[in-house]
């Protein structure tokens, strides 16, 4: 029963976070205008706050705070790939990424099936 109680209380708050973050009111911004500035070769000012305020009021808007990239230069280099696509479409991208990491975990994590047990002991005789 808690169980269900935690999975329920877990899409209510990340269907509470999605308006938002489409909004431009998450930390996604800092990530998508560090990866901007890299990809537009501005990399050397991902720690200029000055410069990252101006990049997020522009290429993701002025709703929110503008943050600072607080994270190692090399990760801006995933979010560059993001850039490539509007902001919307980038924080869609990076959602179900974060959706689909945990359940590749899950199933690697899973026993083998049955079948594929079966079938290593065919090969071990």
């Amino acid at each position: 029963m808690r169980s269900i109680y935690l999975i329920a209380m877990q899409i209510v708050v990340v269907g509470l976070g999605l308006s938002g973050g489409l909004a431009g009111r998450a930390d996604f911004r800092s990530f998508y205008s560090a990866g901007y500035l890299i990809r537009t070769d501005h990399g050397d000012q991902v720690y200029d706050y000055k410069k990252t305020a101006a990049t997020e009021s522009e290429v993701v808007g002025k709703v929110g705070a503008n943050l600072p990239f607080i994270h190692p230069a090399y990760e801006g280099l995933l979010f560059a790939l993001f850039s490539f696509f509007s902001y919307k479409k980038a924080f869609w991208l990076f959602f179900f990424l974060n959706m689909a990491l945990p359940v590749l975990v899950f199933r690697l994590l899973m026993p083998a099936p049955i079948w594929m047990e079966k079938r290593g002991r065919r090969y071990r005789r």
